[in-house]
């Protein structure tokens, strides 16, 4: 090598520093920064959800028991407590407030916008990651349970950094690792069912498997530490599953068989919908990128199906499948299967906008017209709110006290 020429490495790393694209990419997570934490206090916490699960974060620092859930000093033990002991760290490190009540969930869509860009880079390269991370965060649904006291972006995160890990380990098994990659997988799921009990589980191993029988890669099973991982899922789940047994005897069964399997079969709860419930929901609370689940579709249903995106499609059609046939269902049931259609939206139309004809970009029309559209209903909501429900016009009322 001549002397003074950089190494090739060296001339990579300074390409690297030099691309103008990194900047980019720090911008837009500090903006993702400033969205998700910059109105945690703005409103009031709504009521039931919210108080509710706020007001059993906040029992367990006054009771200084970490292992069962209450409610109005009542055990309530209709969900594991993961969730709520860390919300009463951050009301430990940063007081009792709305805003620390909300911190947990703005942190975990935080995490979900990092694995979204994360895996959509890897597998289809940084301008769809930023395209897929853009996607999921402004998705009204996604952002909007960003802001709220609710297990389910918790829940989201932990089943997203699964199946990412899932992703990565897979992809390095030709080479010899992955070893790191499934352990961590392993303990994700464990903290996903820590978080919301046996979906935490069974989602993602439902992806995994229908994956390997599809793809008949059922070699990957020598390589993916089941032993070793099966001990580290039990480990990260089951302390607080068997205290709170031992501590409150007849848990396990009420757990498991009222609020699981009777949710799941039974209209008990009286949360019942039809079929479609969440077809519906996901239309609604994907816009304004549903206005592009067409050509998404259409996209699919063209070209042969790779690995890559029938990992993606099992990972958006599995959950939908199951929540459907459950009895019991709730909007945010649905909030895993949204890094997933994130990253097929944004795979889809990132290579139209690189096509130099200009007729193939019609479609991006569609979602800034609805962004307008919705800012002026909201707008209008908020200054003339005497047509809404008594209901919402109280919620809005509290919100912006000044609006009359």
């Amino acid at each position: 090598m001549p002397i003074g020429e950089q190494p090739p490495s060296a001339e990579i790393a300074s390409q690297e520093t030099k691309d103008p694209a990194v900047y980019w990419i720090i911008a837009f997570f500090i903006f993702c920064v400033w969205l998700l934490f910059s109105n945690l206090l703005g409103a009031a916490l709504f009521e039931p959800d919210e108080g509710r699960n706020a007001e059993i974060a906040r029992e367990i620092l006054l009771l200084k028991d970490w292992v069962t859930p209450h409610y109005d000093f009542i055990p309530r033990l209709d969900k594991p407590i993961l969730f709520f002991d860390v919300v009463a760290l951050s009301y430990k490190l940063f007081g009792i407030s709305e805003w620390s009540s909300r911190l947990s969930s703005a942190l975990a869509a935080l995490g979900c916008l990092f694995l979204t860009y994360f895996l959509s880079r890897t597998w289809f390269g940084r301008s769809v990651g930023l395209w897929s991370a853009l996607i999921l965060l402004t998705s009204v649904e996604f952002f909007a349970l960003s802001q709220i006291v609710i297990l389910d972006m918790l829940l989201t995160f932990f089943l997203t950094l699964a199946l990412c890990c899932f992703v990565l380990g897979q992809s390095r098994v030709d080479r010899g690792n992955g070893r790191a990659q499934f352990l961590l997988m392993y303990a994700a799921i464990g903290a996903a069912t820590a978080t919301k009990g046996p979906i935490g589980f069974l989602l993602p191993a439902a992806v995994v498997v229908f994956y390997m029988l599809l793809t008949r890669r059922w070699v990957l099973l020598r390589s993916m530490e089941l032993p070793w991982g099966a001990m580290l899922l039990v480990v990260v789940a089951a302390p607080w599953y068997v205290l709170v047994e031992y501590r409150n005897p007849g848990y396990l069964h009420h757990f498991i068989w009222e609020e699981n399997v009777a949710r799941f079969a039974t209209t008990e709860f009286k949360r019942t919908g039809p079929w479609y419930y969440f077809l519906a929901v996901l239309s609604g609370g994907f816009l304004p990128w549903t206005t592009l689940l067409p050509l998404t579709i259409r996209n699919l249903w063209k070209r042969q199906l790779d690995s890559e995106r029938l990992f993606l499609t099992l990972w958006i059609v599995l959950p939908l499948l199951v929540f459907s046939l459950s009895s019991s269902k709730l909007p945010h049931y649905v909030l895993p299967v949204y890094p997933p259609l994130a990253i097929m939206v944004g795979a889809t139309i990132e290579p139209l906008l690189r096509d130099s004809s200009l007729k193939t970009r019609w479609f991006l029309a569609f979602p800034p017209v609805y962004f307008f559209l919705l800012s002026f209903g909201v707008i209008l909501v908020f200054l003339w709110p005497g047509f809404l429900p008594d209901r919402l016009q109280v919620y809005v009322h509290t919100t912006c006290p000044r609006v009359s």
